[in-house]
């Protein structure tokens, strides 16, 4: 009688055999290198799998790395010409280090403590006075310091457009809140300096003429005030252009116009009691869709860096320069 089946008593169909425990020390009979040596993780199956970065099961090097804070991270600070940032020098810092008379530059304020390198821009600030005759040189100034060196210098008043309404202006919105500004104060001669700290377009004095409605002269290096006209000199590759405009006129200059002008000591006393008066768009006439984003036409989408050159190769010089130059050119197939 067969005998029964209980759970006890259940055998395999076939005998099996053992399963040797590979890499389980000496005794399993392969050592404990589990049967590939001792050439690593790439020895192993599987190896061929293993994703880019694999270091073995470690915290793998990009994740022990801190997070790119470089000009090309997402967050970055733009870079060279579009860099925003500054290292702000206030005008009262100037009083206390520098004496009467001094050329403010770059290499000053290092000297002086002020900054300590030249790769990040400089921006003067208007926070306290300035007695002190100063040619202060800077890659920006705040609207309140330029005013401040200006009356200094010898300006009868000064009007300062501030507005938060017009941030975000295109140069056209800016050349229109000008327009609106000049028309008030009706002058003979409007002057622009070479550039602005803040844009570039080199289109400001010329649609600041063409909304005023007066002749322009651009890139003047000299300049000459007569019985109603203004005479310009504007440098070439030839020589020099002479154009003469009748006034009222806009005139945007050179920086070889003129070296800076030391201000008086007179009139720098006399510039804390000269009048100084702030309009907003609204004096000026000005609606929210002529002036800030609302009255822009351009709008800036990005800004980036120019693409790189690409690899390069450098030949030295020790007695075959020529025919490596050679050899170089003829795999490229350019000779």
């Amino acid at each position: 009688m067969p005998e029964k089946l209980n759970l006890s008593s259940i055998k395999p169909a076939a005998a099996r055999k053992n399963r040797k425990r590979v890499g389980r020390g000496p005794g399993s009979g392969k050592g404990r290198y589990s049967g590939r040596g001792i050439k690593g993780q790439k020895a192993r199956s599987g190896s061929n799998k293993m994703r880019p970065g694999f270091e073995g099961g470690q915290m793998p090097i990009y994740m022990r790395l801190g997070k790119q804070r470089g000009p090309y991270s997402k967050d970055a600070m733009p870079m060279g010409p579009h860099r925003t940032s500054t290292v702000p020098v206030n005008v009262r810092d100037l009083e206390r280090v520098f004496d009467d008379g001094s050329e403010v530059t770059l290499e000053a304020l290092i000297d002086k403590g002020l900054i300590k390198n030249t790769r990040t821009d400089v921006k003067i600030l208007g926070q306290g006075d300035l007695k002190k005759k100063l040619a202060v040189t800077a890659h920006s100034f705040s609207a309140s310091a330029r005013e401040k060196i200006e009356l200094a210098i010898g300006a009868d008043r000064a009007v300062h457009v501030a507005d938060d309404a017009l941030a975000g202006s295109d140069l056209v919105a800016t050349a229109r809140a000008l327009s609106k500004a000049v028309e008030r104060e009706q002058p003979d001669l409007v002057l622009l300096g070479q550039q602005g700290a803040d844009s570039d377009g080199a289109v400001l004095w010329a649609a600041l003429a063409d909304l005023l409605q007066l002749p322009v002269v651009s890139q003047a290096a000299g300049l000459e005030l007569g019985e109603g006209k203004v005479t310009a000199k504007r440098q070439t590759e030839y020589g020099y252009d002479v154009i003469e405009a009748p006034l009222p006129a806009v005139v945007a200059v050179s920086d070889a116009i003129n070296e800076p002008r030391y201000p008086s000591l007179k009139g720098i006393m006399g510039a804390k009691k000269k009048p100084f008066e702030t309009l907003d768009a609204a004096d000026l006439g000005l609606g929210a869709d002529e002036v800030g984003e609302r009255g822009s036409r351009t709008e800036v989408l990005a800004l980036a860096d120019p693409p790189s050159r690409g690899g390069s190769v450098r030949i030295e010089d020790d007695g075959s320069a020529a025919e490596k130059i050679v050899d170089y050119l003829a795999d490229r197939k350019l000779i």
